[in-house]
């Protein structure tokens, strides 16, 4: 998971036990870039060693599925839960 965020995100991030779910948290207070800077999105792939193709990002922001997008990683504007959810599942992230 990549967050802009601030010195709070681990906080949250376990209160909420997002920490449970996904194998990292990226935080752009912590790696020093914002999405949608392209190196963010490289710093997540490059420490994962992740390839692009079977990355997947969501937001509700165009201009950082853009840069998500031009580094081949799987892009979904998010507008709802329902349209996440076929998303996924079009990637055969969930059955």
């Amino acid at each position: 998971m990549l967050t802009n965020g601030t010195d709070t995100i681990p906080a949250e991030v376990e209160s909420l036990r997002f920490d449970a779910d996904f194998g990292a948290v990226f935080n752009s207070a912590d790696i020093g870039w914002t999405k949608p800077d392209v190196r963010a999105f490289q710093h997540v792939l490059d420490t994962m060693r992740l390839a692009p193709a079977r990355s997947f990002f969501t937001d509700d922001s165009p201009s950082k599925l853009v840069c998500a997008g031009s580094l081949g990683m799987l892009v979904h504007h998010f507008r709802g839960v329902a349209g996440l959810r076929e998303a996924l599942r079009a990637v055969g992230v969930l059955d």
